[in-house]
């Protein structure tokens, strides 16, 4: 996640030096398709060990 966002903010500063616009993140967690026979509007999702250990790192730092 450090790596990035070094690189966005690089990007983002060569062509945006007064900082106008900002770069902002929101998940933490992963996301994959709906899962057949649920409302996708309700965002439910099945997560697993793997979920857990992505959200850790991202949340970790």
């Amino acid at each position: 996640m450090e790596e990035f966002v070094t690189r966005n903010s690089t990007i983002m500063d060569r062509y945006d030096p007064l900082k106008r616009v900002v770069l902002a993140l929101d998940e933490w967690v992963t996301w994959y398709n709906v899962e057949p026979g649920t409302n996708p509007g309700f965002l439910f999702q099945q997560n697993t060990l793997s979920d857990a250990i992505i959200a850790g790192i991202n949340l970790n730092g």
